[in-house]
């Protein structure tokens, strides 16, 4: 009795401590537990006066407004707006005229980036192609020079051969000859 007065004059609704005296109501909404209040479910079980009677139509309209107002300002739940998002398909895209040489990236930004990402390593390795082929013709034209030295080198070796192999022949035949007068 204390706690319903209490909770007439708080204006508001503790359905636990109200169940554990009236365990009837555990299971009826708010709508129905107003008009239980009002319709004297309490009055054959509890003597009511006038002053309480007066207490719970006080509340009973106070808990009116309340629940008007907070059915105005509810609104169910719902799931934010938004578009659905498609749900990925497994089967293969095929090209009809297919070109390995050809790339296929739907993303123009990064197709073009690739594309003269490409360009320059292509660029690079022509560069590097160059500098090989100069080099090659580099030392080939060094190694025509360092052949053509050692070629005269050699013909110079072999002349001074040629005129030492004169002498000796020369210096052995005055030796012979020598040899013989002596004899």
């Amino acid at each position: 009795m204390l706690l319903i007065l209490f909770l007439i004059k708080m204006n508001c609704i503790i359905t636990l401590k109200i169940n554990d005296y009236f365990p009837k109501l555990e299971s009826i909404p708010y709508e129905n537990f107003i008009c239980l209040i009002t319709n004297g479910d309490f009055k054959e079980r509890i003597p009511i006066s006038n002053k309480l009677k007066d207490s719970m139509k006080e509340f009973k309209s106070n808990l009116i407004s309340y629940m008007q107002g907070e059915s105005i300002k509810r609104k169910s739940l719902q799931w934010q707006k938004r578009k659905p998002i498609p749900i990925p398909s497994i089967v293969p895209k095929f090209e009809e005229n297919y070109s390995v040489d050809k790339h296929y990236d739907k993303n123009r930004e990064r197709a073009e980036h690739n594309k003269l990402k490409a360009q320059v390593q292509k660029e690079k390795k022509g560069a590097l192609r160059e500098l090989r082929k100069d080099n090659m013709f580099l030392a080939r034209k060094k190694l025509q020079e360092i052949k053509e030295k050692d070629r005269e080198y050699k013909e110079k070796i072999k002349g001074i051969y040629g005129m030492l192999g004169n002498e000796q022949g020369e210096q052995n035949k005055y030796n012979r000859e020598r040899k013989r007068r002596k004899n």
